[in-house]
């Protein structure tokens, strides 16, 4: 009784030391009147994720699973929801206090989200130490340090699921413990079925640990446990490994397959040294016990006082297992090979730090006995290596300083970062040479936490790294009326150029052209990089088309919010609004097969789009490295078929646009006479030209590389503004991003001047530079062509849709929606093909007559998911069973292995 209420009492010390340290973060954000939703990722991601979230919980959970929907019609012009919002949280266990939390206002329950993140991973730190039997009157202390690092603080804030893996990986370590002691597997398997569920990238990265750590204490245990008995145990561990994964299979099959089947960026493109540089190696290590730092993803920030732990591990002998992981975790850090290998062989990102956060939290706890009774010699010891350390450290603080000083840029936050840290390891040296009383320790830790933390969002705050309350509210409280009014009106689609809008339908639950997660249909990429979609930069951060008519007219884009309003779309209240916009399933009379377009630009692509229905006859059938494309033979009799001399008769109208360059001097123009130019920083290009018709002005730029330094360009028509970002080859998220085609809006015949602002120095070539205006005369006319015959009464279902047409010949049926293998048509209530159409969309053919057309959804390989995990329960059944029947010496173990 005793000894639980001791436990008890770790728990509520914890508890109340939380309480206090983030009260510092929520008071001065309150203060300042900045939410906790960074202003990156978490605004235009993590935060409207939460909108769709709570409510797909929240019905899925109080109708035991019958509205819990796989297909999200509104976003990204439709995407599968678990691919989609997995990564984001959807099947995350901590995600259930939605279920109570429909009626809390937005920005609490996002701060809730976050803070109950943090708190648990104390608790977790907690959990392992008492397995660990460390001592209890420094747990509190380890966890506080655990949990205050900068990984939950700045990775936790950006992306607040990024904490799980500190609540997760030290359950692991527990759990990995325990199997190889005491055979016990049952929270091994458990902890890795949860760590599947919550993010299966993160899992990825937990399993490689546990793993390094389970063949550490392995081969420490097999002179006592013999080889057959260390065999046995690997296989044991191995097994419960692949039964977890069995488990969780309903969703780890659907989610991997998703992840090899829609993936197309070129990872890795630039290949990572084996080694960092002597520069990066020092700051890094440097950096290690710095203050967190919200704009700064990267640094440990863990608190000084660990070094003196680390010390004493290393000047006396013994605890090999901490000294080899110690050892494993610096060739992590040192090895941007082995980052890559951590990242899932993605771009170096420093995700895995966590791991180096436990490491050294335990370390402090694990050393605080042997600190609290150094020997004389080893107290000298212990001295001299760290007053060296701190004096290497404050060297180099003062080096820091002399330089911003120098440079006029002198950054108090960034000061106080690195200062306090030297002052918290000065007065610890005295506490330790003082006889290390835990109070002193508590005080220090306590006072130095605070501190921390007060600097933290302080400085945060005031480099704009959160947003604004009222600025944030703007972005879930705006009415959009004539949207609301046809909310139901099928397939109407909202293209909604709010800044960060990209994830928008998922609060307004409008159907959307947009989509920013990690994962979207990969059809719908290459449609973007075909037609070189400038709004979708990376291509898989797709913000709509880029006020392009016809590719708004094809996917039944009727809504406008912006200010580079499309052609053929007029003011209504605050949004704009195109009255003859093509109905969602309208109908094609003519097709023509992509081979005959191999070579076409993306503009005269457009333009078949308008007047036949572009036959995709090869379907990718991908798995990871077993790709291939499939021939389709789809049977399109009784449709017109045409070939390259139908749009020779029936060519474009465009125009070349020439243009005399030039740039801005003291507020005047000056020609240019050269084609090559080193432009400085702000550099303000000048195209003056003439149009001889109205049009769509579009710039082409040679590569992703024409204006070399510079990732962006603004470009001013006179009209309207628009920002152009480049995707280049070294960037982590290239995808074979080739020319540049930016839509620059609809323009008058006439005069006009383009001023392309280039914010960095740089250089270009004039002759990289192309213009073309684009007639859109025909627009209307082919718009009511295509809008004869189109589904009408359509009712949109969970999963599924339905419509009904008249046709007075044969035609396709064209469906803006990304193809996918989950999708099953049926006219007239009998299956009938799909055909991938016009670069990564649906369509059927339909006969002449009467339709009936049903599409429903079912996720691919989501029944094999289902197997697999009511499979891995039963074998998991079965072995509970089984053991039960079975002394524990029958497996091998022995009980003064447990005692280990």
């Amino acid at each position: 009784m005793h000894k639980k209420l001791r436990i008890n009492n770790i728990f509520l010390l914890y508890t109340i030391a939380f309480l206090l340290l983030s009260s510092v973060i929520l008071l001065v954000a309150n203060f300042k009147e900045v939410s906790l939703v960074y202003d990156a990722d978490a605004l235009v991601q993590h935060f409207p994720a939460q909108f769709f979230m709570n409510d797909y919980i929240y019905d899925a959970i109080r109708s035991f699973g019958k509205n819990a929907a796989s297909f999200n019609f509104n976003l990204g012009l439709g995407q599968d929801i678990l691919t989609t919002y997995h990564y984001y949280g959807l099947t995350d266990p901590l995600n259930l206090i939605m279920v109570f939390s429909k009626n809390i206002e937005p920005q609490i329950l996002y701060t809730i989200r976050i803070f109950l993140r943090i708190y648990l991973s104390g608790i977790a730190f907690i959990i392992m130490c008492i397995h660990f039997k460390k001592n209890k009157e420094i747990i509190v202390a380890g966890a506080l340090i655990y949990t205050f690092s900068n990984y939950t603080l700045t990775p936790g804030v950006m992306h607040l699921y990024f904490t799980n893996s500190m609540i997760i990986l030290p359950i692991l370590i527990l759990s990995v413990d325990r199997l190889i002691r005491k055979n016990k597997p049952f929270l091994f398997i458990f902890t890795m079925v949860i760590a599947v569920f919550m993010n299966i990238y993160f899992a990825y990265m937990l399993s490689l640990t546990a793993f390094v750590y389970a063949i550490v204490s392995i081969l420490l245990l097999s002179r006592e446990n013999g080889f057959r008995k260390s065999v046995k145990i690997f296989v044991s561990g191995i097994s419960s490994y692949l039964l977890s994964i069995l488990i969780a299979g309903v969703v780890f099959v659907p989610v991997i397959y998703s992840l090899f089947t829609n993936s197309i960026r070129t990872i890795g493109k630039i290949e990572p040294s084996y080694l960092m540089s002597k520069t990066e190696i020092i700051n890094y290590f440097y950096n290690m016990f710095v203050l967190p730092n919200m704009t700064n993803f990267a640094v440990v920030g863990i608190s000084m006082v660990t070094m003196f732990s680390i010390v004493d591990l290393w000047i006396n002998r013994g605890n090999y297992k901490l000294k080899i992981l110690m050892i494993l975790s610096i060739l992590l850090i040192l090895s941007p090979k082995i980052h890559k290998v951590m990242g899932a062989f993605s771009y170096d990102n420093f995700r895995w730090y966590f791991i180096i956060i436990l490491l050294l939290s335990y370390i402090f706890v694990d050393r605080y006995d042997s600190l609290k009774n150094l020997e004389k010699n080893k107290k000298v010891l212990m001295i001299i290596i760290t007053f060296i350390l701190l004096g290497g450290y404050t060297l180099k603080t003062y080096n820091i300083i002399s330089n911003q000083i120098q440079g006029g840029n002198i950054y108090k936050s960034y000061i106080l970062g690195i200062s306090i840290p030297i002052f918290v390891g000065i007065i610890y040296m005295i506490i330790l040479l003082a006889g290390s009383k835990k109070r002193l320790i508590y005080m220090l830790l306590i006072a130095s936490l605070l501190m921390s933390n007060f600097v933290y969002i302080w400085s945060g705050i005031n480099n704009g790294a959160l947003v604004d309350k009222k600025e944030l509210e703007k972005m879930y409280k705006i009415k959009y009326e004539s949207v609301e009014k046809n909310k139901n009106d099928g397939f109407s689609r909202f293209d909604n150029q709010m800044n960060g809008g990209y994830n928008l339908s998922d609060i307004y639950n409008y159907k959307s052209g947009s989509v920013y997660y990690s994962i979207e249909n990969k059809n719908l990429s290459e449609f973007n990089l075909e037609y070189m979609n400038s709004a979708a930069a990376p291509v898989t951060k797709l913000h709509s088309f880029d006020s392009r008519a016809r590719l708004n007219s094809i996917l039944s884009t009727k809504y406008y919010y912006g200010d580079k309003v499309p052609f053929g779309y007029e003011k209504k209240g605050k949004i704009y609004e195109d009255s003859n916009y093509i109905p969602f399933g309208f109908t094609y009379d003519k097709y023509i097969e992509e081979e005959y377009l191999k070579y076409m630009n993306p503009l005269d692509k457009e333009d078949i789009l308008m007047n036949a229905c572009i036959i995709n006859s090869y379907t990718p059938d991908k798995i990871g490295f077993l790709s291939k494309n499939r021939k389709e033979k789809y049977d399109l009799s009784n449709i017109e078929k045409l070939d390259n001399s139908y749009f020779k008769k029936n060519y474009l109208k465009k125009s070349d646009v020439h243009f005399k360059p030039g740039f801005i001097k003291d507020g005047n123009k000056v020609d240019l006479s050269d084609s090559y130019i080193n432009n400085h920083q702000g550099y303000n290009l000048v195209l003056d030209f003439n149009t001889r018709f109205d049009g769509e002005l579009y710039m082409r730029l040679k590569s992703q590389d024409t204006f070399i330094n510079n990732d962006v360009i603004y470009v001013d028509n006179g009209k309207n503004k628009s920002t152009i970002k480049f995707t280049k080859e070294s960037s982590n998220w290239y995808s074979g991003e080739k020319e540049k085609l930016c839509n620059l809006g609809y323009i008058k015949k006439g005069k006009h001047t383009v001023i392309i602002n280039i914010p960095q120095k740089g250089s270009f070539s004039i002759n990289d530079i192309k213009l073309e205006c684009i007639d859109l005369d025909n627009l209307e006319n082919n718009k009511e062509k295509l809008s004869k015959n189109h589904l009408k009464e359509v009712n949109i279902g969970k999963d599924k849709f339905n419509g009904k047409i008249d046709l007075d010949k044969d035609k396709i049926l064209f469906i803006s929606i990304p193809y996918s293998k989950g999708w099953i048509a049926k006219d007239n209530g009998k299956e009938t093909e799909i055909i991938r159409a016009n670069t990564g969309f649906m369509a059927i053919k339909l006969k002449a007559g009467k339709h009936n057309v049903d599409f429903e959804y079912k996720r691919p390989w989501q029944n094999y998911g289902n197997y697999a995990s009511i499979a891995g329960i039963i074998i998991l059944l079965v072995y509970f069973i089984l053991r039960k029947g079975f002394e524990r010496e029958n497996y091998g173990w022995n009980k003064n292995t447990s005692k280990k």
